[in-house]
């Protein structure tokens, strides 16, 4: 196998799975299953990386390839910070060497130019290296203005004459621009480097019926093609960004000297994991191998934005990290369920298991799900703000000076302004869980949404004292505070002012809301209207026992610190109504595709052997 011919502390490997029978598990989707239908595509790998554009992986490569190729990042010396591009290579086994040659013959079509032809350990290297960016055009050339046409008091027409600096189209594909030539354009209109992109810009000329294309420079972030290095060997094909990669693998490859991945526990625990679930995609990373690379954004697309620089992490820092067993594993998993695609990464601590800030067990874990109604569009959860603001303040209390003395002044400001205790009255009381929402609802001021925010306190007091002083505070910025019954319960309205007395409640007015829905949960909501589905009668239907919840959540850690949930189907339901796309034939063929994703959700949870992240796109069923 491919993990045999790589060293024990290879620092990254991507899996990729390329059999049909792995993917053939997305046709139980509907999704899929329309893709297949009206435009042809069946579940498949759609192709390696490091190969050239041109190929198709249904017909070059899935004759040929193995059950499984990777893409590794190669051991780096701790000295200096590491080139990825130096170390990265894909390696595809080949299973049937007939079909390979085809593809051999079919890549060296691909390719304009001869390759560059090295050796290493007995095997050539070919390589094209990046090609060289176009150059912008400096200056256009400067066109002689009759002074006329520089006063607003002149028609325009008389401002066109032939020496006008639109460019007029010549037969032999050049323009001539005030009687000199320009440089010959190239078929492309994309051009790479030099902090930009050309984008084609149509100028149509005053009097002339002829239209032409400009290219205009525009700042987007700066990208191009890479060079490309590849090794054909006896049972493998190994492609990479530079020679030096392969040249690398090729050494390792031959030698005895060190352990192979194959023998390493925490990989063959990732190994494990993707064949008990069927993944796509798997990746596997040493946390402590990653430390030698660069890995600073300086080889990321640069995005022309004013942002401060990554901070670095020099010899101190790693030696630092790797004193504290920094070392753990990475491991991120793509694969299917019945219920959707299923994205799961973790970080195994693997040197010291964690005994602090693990996801705790709760009695009352994940009660304002109770409360909120089963059409909820959005959700976000969690727990003990309190704590997260002690943590936050912590932070900015050490970082520096600045926000050490910006922290004591909003602190200050705020007790000035409102007469309570930024950390104590505001944040001290939110101890419990905590929970945002949108659900539908019919009124008040978003018309079709109303939002809510559920907050569990063990301080009861505590929090109806900030209340009252919110509440006294609104009138002196033009808001009414009004006792109202909801539902046959009491809440607390904040209301537009009007001309009648608080007695004369128009529902339409209240734009804030806020009331007790359980004896150790306050929910505030954008208005009366919405408060309505919080304080709903018993037994109402909740979103902890609505089945699309429940299949969104069904493979997360029942012990997790909250979860994301968006309710797809409920919210493009709500675009349409908004938007009129229901009567819109342009959108009638998007809708199949959009209406077979169900939700959206994710997760995260700590344990003492690994923290982990899970996602689901839920997906519907087949219809037979």
């Amino acid at each position: 196998t491919l993990w045999h011919h790589l060293p024990a502390n290879t620092a990254l490997v991507m899996l990729f799975d390329t059999t049909e029978n792995t993917w053939s598990q997305l046709s139980q989707f509907q999704l899929f299953d329309l893709l297949a239908t009206e435009q042809g595509l069946t579940p498949g790998l759609p192709g390696l990386p490091y190969l050239p554009y041109g190929f198709n992986f249904e017909s070059d490569i899935a004759p040929w390839v193995g059950e499984t190729a990777i893409v590794a990042l190669l051991p780096a010396s701790p000295e200096a910070a590491a080139a990825i591009a130096d170390y990265a290579v894909m390696v595809a086994p080949i299973a049937n060497a007939n079909a390979f040659e085809d593809f051999r013959t079919t890549f060296f079509e691909l390719q304009e130019v001869d390759p560059e032809v090295t050796s290493a350990q007995g095997t050539d290297i070919y390589y094209w290296p990046t090609p060289e960016p176009e150059e912008w055009i400096e200056e256009w050339p400067e066109s002689e203005t009759d002074p006329a046409c520089g006063s607003a008091e002149v028609e325009a027409e008389s401002c066109v004459d032939e020496t006008s600096a639109v460019p007029t189209p010549l037969d032999d594909g050049e323009t001539d621009f005030q009687g000199e030539e320009l440089p010959k354009e190239h078929n492309e209109i994309w051009r790479f480097g030099g902090g930009g992109v050309g984008l084609p810009l149509t100028v149509s000329p005053l009097h002339d019926e002829v239209e032409m294309e400009l290219e205009v420079p525009m700042p987007l972030p700066s990208f191009g093609p890479s060079g490309l290095a590849v090794a054909f060997l006896p049972d493998e094909l190994v492609t990479a960004e530079s020679p030096a990669a392969i040249e690398q693998y090729l050494r390792l490859r031959q030698t005895s000297d060190t352990a192979p991945l194959a023998t390493s526990r925490e990989f063959q625990r990732t190994l494990a994991n993707r064949q008990q679930s069927r993944a796509l995609f798997a990746l596997y990373g040493n946390a402590l191998e990653l430390l030698n690379y660069d890995l600073t954004p300086a080889d990321l697309p640069e995005l022309g934005l004013p942002l401060p620089p990554a901070p670095e992490i020099d010899a101190d820092t790693l030696q630092t990290l790797r004193s504290l067993n920094f070392g753990g594993t990475l491991e991120a998993l793509v694969y299917p369920l019945t219920t959707g695609l299923q994205f799961r990464g973790r970080y195994y601590y693997d040197a010291v298991p964690f005994t602090f800030g693990l996801t705790p067990s709760l009695a009352n874990a994940d009660s304002p799900l109770t409360l909120l109604p089963a059409s909820t569009f959005l959700l976000m959860s969690g727990r003990d703000v309190a704590g997260f603001w002690r943590g936050l303040t912590r932070i900015l209390e050490n970082a520096s000076d600045f926000t050490h003395e910006g922290l004591d002044t909003a602190r200050s400001f705020f007790t000035l302004t409102t007469g309570l205790d930024l950390d104590q009255d505001v944040f001290g009381w939110m101890d419990g869980e905590v929970a945002i929402a949108a659900f539908p609802t019919e009124g008040g001021p978003l018309q079709y949404v109303g939002l809510g925010l559920l907050l569990q306190t063990s301080d009861r007091p505590t929090a109806e004292t900030t209340l009252a002083v919110v509440d006294e505070l609104l009138p002196s910025l033009g808001l009414a505070t009004n006792p109202r019954t909801v539902n046959q319960q009491p809440a607390v309205s904040w209301e537009l002012l009007s001309g009648g007395n608080g007695n004369d409640y128009s529902p339409e007015l209240s734009i804030g809301s806020h009331s007790w829905v359980a004896e150790d949960t306050l929910a505030i909501t954008s208005g009366a209207v919405p408060m309505a589905s919080l304080l709903a009668p018993s037994p109402h239907d909740p979103l902890a026992d609505f089945f699309l919840f429940d299949q969104a959540m069904a493979a997360f850690p029942t012990r997790n610190n909250g979860y994301f949930y968006l309710n797809v189907g409920a919210t493009l339901a709500l675009a349409y109504q908004v938007f009129d796309l229901h009567s819109d034939p342009s959108f009638d063929a998007t809708k199949p595709y959009l209406g077979s994703v169900r939700s959206l959700s994710a997760t995260t949870a700590q344990t003492p052997n690994y923290m982990e992240f899970q996602g689901q796109l839920g997906l519907a069923p087949r219809r037979d």
